[in-house]
């Protein structure tokens, strides 16, 4: 059961939010919203804590039931399913590391890679979905989403790179993320929820899919089964994890083969598991000491890699203009790179490399329009960087893989 403390934090966050939006509850009213809304509900052997995101949801409710209390009138309110474009930038780091067309993949979007990697701009919820539908087929990974969300370092994760994860219990770490959730998305409502020795997160969305989701499904599934093996260690049971999505198929043949994998509509998602997972901290253990430095060495270079990836078009591209793009400093990344033994322009040069060999041997992209893309908008300096990384030129490399 989580602290009076905690349930004084999640409470004082609520009541923040009303206070942001202008909105006061009468004291007579506040154990009379509708059961939706409510933030802490406690009962002598359960507790549930649900919090909506995004919030605005929330505010229409409390308006609805109280618009002449509050001195509001009461409208319908519509939300509009969209997503920051920042959570694309994992899905398209993995689009450019394939060498696949990122240009083609997101002209259906209405945005630029530049949009991309900047972040701030709002593609629509039909389409981010989508988009790592193309995705999956273009690289032949039907498992592509959940591989992302299991494989790839916190830090490169929109969703969860704000969650400081040294010492939070698991608990800590889902309810953070329910909250930072709308900041995010308004795809859908989160609510995490603890009843009796069963805990469950789960997500209704707020608009119907023109398809199944099956990506965004699997990435969903595959960051929490990493959280959560994050938190529990060795205590992690495949078998007592339950995941409710809309495709089952999109989850690897291992996983399904020990977790129970249950198919449900497109309407939304639920996990559930035990309810003692949400007191574990790092590693099973309850109490932990912080890591030095933010970054975890363990997925240090997963997180580089994706973040290069989506910035290898920028000439200019220097430790230090990394480092903020990391949200990190020169001088932690040096040390972070001295640890694995690499530099950051080894790793950048190394990366401009495999990029240009995928594009030259995936794609009919000339040479001229290759080098601009992995940082070279210098024809001449693009082929000299390819003749030091290949012993050969652009062209003869295109024709000696076409013999291939």
């Amino acid at each position: 059961m989580y602290s009076i403390t905690a349930r004084r934090m999640i409470s004082g966050l609520v009541l923040k939010y009303l206070k942001e939006a202008g909105l006061v509850i009468p004291k007579c009213y506040a154990t009379a919203l509708p059961r939706s809304s409510k933030v802490l509900l406690t009962r002598p052997h359960w507790i549930c804590i649900a919090i909506l995101a995004p919030r605005c949801k929330l505010f229409t409710q409390i308006e609805q039931r109280y618009g002449t209390t509050l001195g509001k009138t009461t409208e319908k309110k519509v939300i509009v399913p969209v997503v920051t474009s920042a959570m694309t930038q994992p899905f398209a780091a993995i689009a450019l590391q394939s060498g696949a067309d990122i240009d083609a993949l997101l002209e259906p979007t209405g945005l630029s890679l530049k949009e991309i990697q900047i972040g701030e701009a709002l593609m629509s919820g039909q389409k981010w979905y989508d988009f790592m539908q193309d995705l999956a087929e273009v690289i032949d990974d039907p498992f592509m989403g959940y591989h992302v969300g299991s494989q790839a370092a916190f830090e490169s994760l929109p969703n969860l790179k704000n969650l400081e994860t040294n010492d939070a219990t698991l608990g800590n770490l889902l309810t953070s993320m329910v909250i930072e959730a709308e900041s995010l998305t308004s795809l859908a409502d989160y609510q995490l929820s603890v009843r009796g020795k069963q805990a469950e997160l789960s997500s209704v969305r707020t608009f119907e899919p023109s398809c199944k989701p099956a990506q965004a499904d699997g990435y969903f599934a595959g960051f929490l089964v990493q959280l959560t093996q994050l938190c529990c260690g060795s205590q992690w049971d495949a078998g007592r994890f339950d995941m409710s999505i809309c495709d089952p198929s999109a989850i690897p043949r291992e996983m399904r083969s020990i977790a129970r994998v249950k198919q449900v509509s497109s309407k939304g998602v639920s996990f559930k598991f035990p309810a003692m997972w949400l007191l574990m901290a790092n590693q099973g253990e309850s109490n932990q000491k912080p890591i030095d430095g933010h970054i975890r060495q363990t997925d240090f270079m997963t997180s580089v890699s994706l973040l290069m990836e989506l910035h290898l078009n920028d000439p200019s591209l220097t430790m230090a203009k990394f480092a903020k793009i990391a949200s990190s400093t020169p001088n932690e990344l040096k040390r972070h790179f001295a640890i694995h033994k690499t530099t950051f322009l080894t790793e950048l040069d190394a990366h401009r490399r495999n990029r240009a060999v995928a594009l030259l041997k995936s794609s009919n992209l000339p040479a001229f329009e290759i080098g601009p893309r992995v940082g070279f908008p210098d024809p001449s300096g693009f082929s000299r960087a390819f003749k030091r990384w290949t012993g050969t030129t652009p062209g003869k490399f295109r024709a000696m893989s076409k013999k291939e």
